[in-house]
């Protein structure tokens, strides 16, 4: 996932940088007087309103924005304007509006005037900013050329009084004119050519400090920036003591950006700040005592004084976005990276006490540079449509709440009921799932099963939520809420941070910057925790952007130990003796780098014990898949199978070794071909798992941020939800596992039995060519054809024969397995007799259980609830044992559950949904 890119396009859109930058282009610096280009400005507005009128009701599409842009008649002073997010089209297209937020301050007058090169104050403009973007989208300096650069601003005075100086005089009042009519602008929902960059202002809005509108955020920001490099001292500008101690970092450690050591060495070592005066002291004498180190000893600052503060002013506005995004601050961030517990040895924020300190130099604080007086409060929209719901289901309700007091209404785990006919048709395709090997099997399951909202993942995004557009449904941040409700493939992410191994979604972020940013920021940790001679290792790196610092709506430290999620599926094992679960561990890069993977496996040891079926397992048994069934693994208790990415293990198999491979869709482009389903073949062998992310960031889902855009068709859908499952179950699809598990989800993986059927005073099932499903009758004799398959290997052949007739030779009377069989005997059906038949199946509907008034009532509302856990009835005890090693598959031919166990075990399930004390 790309989170990061967005985050950086959103942060840079309609910034300082931008005007900046503009303002500051080479090819935009004109030699001619001013007063010549002003005697042209009336003459451009009036050829600019012209251009623009006829464009303000119409919709144009991408091409044609880049096309109206480039006719533009100030299309040379827009090629400065950056193109990111379509900044420069909006712009463009829009200008004469923007002109009616101009003022005496910020007049079109002071904006070409910001496009002198007989201004000095541009040129050092641009060297800034030129310095500060160096390597980031430019080209890198190397690391001497970065030195003497810096070092000559340390140096040079006047260099730094005109950059401050242009900044307050001529930039902050354009910035504070254009910024929030611009905001006004990207809002309209029908501004021409600012699609684009309206919804990354959405996005952007997830940084927004609460209670601030994201104008007044990024203000917070570029006020930090200013007091760090303006504020005056009594040895001058603040900037100059930085920037020298800059060179000095950037001349150590080879560094080609000046981001990593202003972040790094300049910003987080003032979180190791020592208590009281040995903080200022500290910072007089550029040699700084260590809280988070063994000793004590000092690390290496410079003499900042009073500029401390201001420094410290950048910090606490960063740090607050931060807190926002994550839940964490800072401070907290860093010791759960260094994996620091005592209170006394931890990280600290230094704000407060850097603003007590009585310094030598006396520094004169500028007013705040762009003004945040007067600056409204976001607006706030109802966030409940746009936070994720589970459908279909009845639960105990609970509140999960953190450190902050924001709550979601959850089901308490366990306590989740779908609809009882949805139970009942559900447990009698599983225990036909069973009756199959692995390999040809259908089981229900789910996607990042333990980034559930039950256990507060999510539980943030509704701070976010309630300040984005309520006129549009798409844009809503939402992560995941899988219930307990008959999955039985479960995907756990096994990661290790905050020296512990715990369940969480991070992200895997393949952009290098951001490895090299992340390599940095723990080997500056690592540095701040290490006494001499006594190097501290720090447990962290990239692959755990997303857990720590935490984007998935909840804080690092309340993501679940991984032991206790593997605790409560051992438990439910343990108390379902006749069940089965897949289970797939996705595990961290981190893991393996850490060398953690020995500890990781002793936890699954441990917890599962002897119903794990392991590598040494299957090789016992002639390593064969497809040689014994699922009902087999539970008779013996292996009722746990392992799977692992991004390898196989003692305990796991990796997942392209089990069966004959594995394939997950939707994934590369639909099937031409009427016997394939997104690129894949069914029923041969190979297991494939139907999932599809559904977290959503705002207007941008992971899909995008990664982008993994996929365009399905309505056979082949993109998507794997309630509204898409049935065609993944028709097509054969192995493993369903969508995001959010819920009742609706559950019931679009129904393929047999229709709402509610059979009824009570069914005696024989018949499957309708209209839709594939089954239905009770009461007259097992009035039905005019009956349906015989023969089953060779691998192939599924239906016939389908009148009443009275013997099903053709090596055929024999049955029912479907699977989606697919069901969908192959619908079809059979339908062209041999007609789209409106029905056809016996060979099923005897004796024992089947039924579904009662009172079952229905407890669904449904009008009744008492008495919550259950699904299928907690102990079924009857199979007999059938592995084979030894060697044993010819003639020889052990292993039996499945007649029709009548299958039966005898759903009529158990609901009479314990009937039992008043919850059985």
């Amino acid at each position: 996932m790309r989170w990061a890119v967005g985050l950086t396009a959103s942060l840079t859109l309609v910034t300082f940088v931008s005007c900046c930058a503009a303002a500051a282009h080479p090819s935009l610096r004109h030699e001619q007087p001013l007063t010549h280009q002003h005697a042209d400005v009336a003459e451009h507005l009036r050829r600019l309103v012209a251009y623009t009128t006829p464009f303000e009701s119409m919709e144009l599409s991408s091409a044609e924005c880049d096309a109206a842009t480039e006719s533009n008649p100030l299309v040379d002073y827009l090629q400065a304007i950056p193109t990111t997010a379509g900044l420069r089209n909006c712009l463009a297209m829009n200008f004469a509006e923007l002109l009616g937020a101009l003022t005496p301050q910020c007049s079109l007058n002071s904006i070409m005037a910001l496009f002198s090169s007989s201004d000095p104050a541009m040129d050092v403009l641009a060297e800034f900013f030129g310095l500060f973007l160096a390597g980031l989208g430019t080209e890198a300096l190397p690391p001497g050329a970065l030195a003497a650069l810096l070092s000559s601003w340390q140096l040079d005075a006047t260099k730094n009084a005109l950059f401050c100086g242009v900044l307050e005089t001529q930039l902050a009042p354009c910035l504070e004119t254009l910024v929030p009519a611009l905001f006004r602008l990207v809002d309209q929902q029908k501004a021409p050519c600012c699609e684009e960059l309206s919804e990354l202002l959405q996005f952007a809005r997830m940084l927004a400090v609460p209670g601030k509108s994201l104008q007044h955020s990024m203000f917070d920001v570029f006020n930090g920036v200013h007091a760090a490099v303006c504020t005056r001292s009594a040895k001058g500008l603040c900037g100059q003591p930085l920037f020298g101690f800059l060179a000095r970092v950037v001349q150590e450690s080879q560094a080609t950006s000046v981001l990593s050591p202003l972040v790094f060495r300049a910003g987080l070592s003032l979180f190791a700040l020592p208590d009281g005066d040995a903080a200022c002291d500290g910072l007089e004498r550029g040699r700084v005592p260590s809280r988070v180190r063994a000793d004590g000893s000092a690390f290496e600052f410079y003499a900042a004084s009073c500029c401390a503060t201001g420094l410290s002013t950048l910090l606490q506005s960063v740090d607050a976005i931060v807190t926002q995004l994550s839940g964490d601050t800072l401070a907290e961030t860093l010791s759960l990276m260094a994996g620091l517990s005592d209170a006394g040895r931890s990280f600290r924020s230094p704000y407060e006490a850097i603003r007590q300190c009585a310094t030598k130099w006396q520094c004169v604080w500028a007013p705040e540079w762009l003004s945040t007086a007067g600056l409204s409060p976001p607006a706030e929209y109802d966030a409940a449509p746009k936070t994720a719901k589970p459908q279909g289901v009845r639960c105990q309700e609970r509140q999960w709440c953190d450190r902050d007091n924001v709550c979601s209404t959850v089901c308490q785990p366990g306590s989740v009921q779908v609809a009882p006919w949805v139970a009942r048709a559900t447990a009698f395709q599983r225990n036909l799932s069973y009756a199959q090997s692995l390999c040809m099997t259908q089981l229900a399951g789910s996607h990042n099963s333990a980034t559930t909202l039950a256990r507060g993942h999510g539980n943030r995004d509704q701070l976010v939520n309630k300040l984005l557009d309520p006129t549009d449904a798409n844009v809503f941040v939402r992560t995941n809420n899988q219930l307990d409700i008959g999955a039985r493939f479960l995907e756990l992410d096994a990661k290790y941070f905050a020296r512990s191994f715990r369940s969480g979604h991070c992200s895997r972020i393949d952009i290098p910057f951001l490895d090299d940013f992340s390599s940095n920021l723990a080997a500056t940790v690592e540095d701040l925790v290490s006494s001499a001679g006594q190097r501290v290792g720090v447990e962290w790196q990239s692959s755990l952007l997303g857990c720590l610092p935490s984007l998935g709506g909840l804080r690092a430290a309340d993501h679940r130990l991984h032991r206790d999620s593997l605790q409560e599926i051992a438990d439910w094992t343990s108390s379902h003796p006749h069940d089965l679960v897949v289970l797939y561990t996705e595990i961290g890069d981190e893991i393996a780098d850490f060398g953690k993977l020995d500890e990781l496996l002793e936890m699954y040891d441990d917890v599962f014990g002897d119903v794990l079926f392991t590598p040494s397992d299957l090789a016992r048994v002639g390593g064969d898949w497809n040689s014994f069934t699922l009902h087999d693994l539970i008779s013996n208790g292996k009722r746990v199978v392992l799977g692992a990415t991004p390898s196989g293990n003692r305990l796991m198999f990796k997942l392209s070794s089990l069966c004959g491979g594995w394939a997950d869709i939707p994934r590369g482009s639909p099937s031409q071909s009427a016997t394939s389903f997104w690129g894949q073949r069914m029923r041969t062998g190979k297991i494939v798992r139907a999932y599809r992310s559904a977290l959503h960031y705002t207007v941008i889902s992971e899909n995008e941020l990664g982008g993994d855009v996929l365009y399905g068709t309505e056979q082949e859908p993109d998507e794997v939800n309630a509204k898409t499952l049935a065609k993944f179950v028709r097509a054969g699809v192995n493993i369903l596992a969508p995001d959010g598990l819920d009742g609706a989800t559950i019931e679009a993986m129904v393929w047999s039995w229709a709402p509610k059927e059979p009824q009570a005073d069914a005696v024989a099932a018949v499957i309708s060519a209209s839709d594939g499903r089954w239905y009770g009758v009461r007259d097992a004799t009035s039905v005019a054809h009956a349906a015989c398959v023969s089953r060779a290997g691998n192939a599924v052949v239906w016939r389908v024969i009148g009443r009275g007739q013997s099903c053709p030779t090596t055929f024999a009377p049955g029912s479907p397995r699977s989606g697919l069989e069901n969908e192959l005997l619908r079809q059979t059906l339908a062209s041999s007799v007609g789209g409106s038949a029905v056809a016996l199946l060979d099923l005897d509907l004796a024992n089947f259980p039924t579904i009662s008034a009172l079952d229905a009532a407890l669904f449904d509302g009008n009744a008492t609830v008495v919550v259950v856990p699904i299928s907690e009835t102990e079924a009857p005890t199979p007999v059938h044992t592995l084979p030894p090693p060697g044993q010819s598959a003639a020889t052990a031919a292993w039996s499945r559950y007649t029709p009548q166990e299958l039966f005898a075990m759903i009529q158990g399930i609901f009479e314990s949904l009937n039992d008043p004390n919850g059985a």
